[in-house]
């Protein structure tokens, strides 16, 4: 279905339930007319009746809607290039969201696109550096000041969270979790928010630093479990198993993590079940050497989003 304008939707899902304007609002169905033909803006309030009535939920109808039209139109352009990188077109259009930015000038969302260009496409096009150092203080103490984390806040983190070193992850995690509001959050939003958990773990796994990994494992399995969270579970008994491997190369873990690679595949998930592999022999191969987590060049499994 293409994404339709507030009006156009009300009117479609008005049709489909076979009602009528005058049902939908207490006031002159004038003023529904002019919502549903996008000639007055809708408040709150009356968008509150008008769903209630079509018997649609806020979630269903913004996915539906252009109300995100910026983020998704962006979304898409950059899963195209990282598909299709050599269309210089599509790269040209990409780009002008990274050329010429002042990242104290970007509002949040614009600062999440800014970074995960640079994550994604800095081993891709010459053009793109890599994310340095004040960038990533300035994205710890922008995180540090704010009081409630929103989506894109948590968007963020995820997406430069495996680079920070072990006191930024420190400084961002002490906001991160526990996620405030958890059970009225969107399920996109508790999924970013125990991915950060997971990209950090597996950065201090890649520098060897298992002490701390512990630690972060142990803070978020103390994390209330819900439909949410519960692959992020799977996911943090994964690395508890790899962790205490990679300590005291016990069979006992090594077995769990081949019988989590098996269950993967059972799921039908066989990309990530070799993804896990791959990441679980490079790990073992590695044990001891601290490895650059920049460029792109080592089957490190930490979760990017846009």
């Amino acid at each position: 279905m293409e994404i339709l304008k507030t009006g156009d939707l009300f009117r479609f899902f008005r049709l489909n339930n076979k009602q009528k304007q005058k049902e939908l609002l207490d006031t002159n169905v004038s003023t529904y007319s002019r919502i549903e033909n996008n000639t007055k803006a809708v408040n709150i309030d009356e968008f509150s009746t008008i769903a209630d009535r079509l018997s649609i939920t806020a979630e269903e109808f913004v996915r539906m809607s252009d109300l995100d039209k910026k983020q998704n139109d962006f979304i898409s352009l950059f899963r195209y290039c990282s598909e299709h990188p050599k269309n210089n077109e599509k790269k040209k259009r990409l780009l002008s969201h990274y050329f010429n930015k002042s990242i104290e000038k970007l509002n949040l969302r614009e600062l999440n696109n800014y970074i995960a260009i640079k994550l994604m496409f800095c081993a891709v096009y010459e053009e793109v550096e890599d994310i340095n150092e004040e960038e990533k203080e300035y994205i710890c103490s922008y995180i540090e000041k704010r009081t409630f984390l929103t989506h894109y806040d948590y968007n963020l983190l995820l997406n430069a969270s495996a680079r920070f070193n072990k006191k930024q992850a420190e400084r961002v995690v002490r906001k991160a979790i526990p996620v405030k509001n958890e059970l009225e959050r969107s399920h996109k939003t508790v999924i970013f928010a125990y991915n950060i958990m997971r990209n950090i773990i597996t950065m201090l796994i890649y520098k060897s630093d298992y002490e701390t990994a512990e630690k972060y494992i142990s803070m978020t399995k103390e994390q209330p479990v819900n439909s949410s969270n519960y692959e992020q579970r799977m996911n943090i008994e994964y690395l508890h198993n790899l962790v205490q491997y990679l300590k005291t190369g016990k069979k006992e873990y090594s077995e769990k993590i081949t019988r989590y690679i098996r269950t993967l595949e059972d799921l039908g998930l066989s990309e990530t079940a070799k993804v896990v592999d791959e990441e679980y022999e490079y790990v073992i191969t590695n044990k001891g050497r601290e490895v650059d987590l920049g460029g792109g060049n080592h089957p490190i499994r930490h979760i990017k989003e846009n």
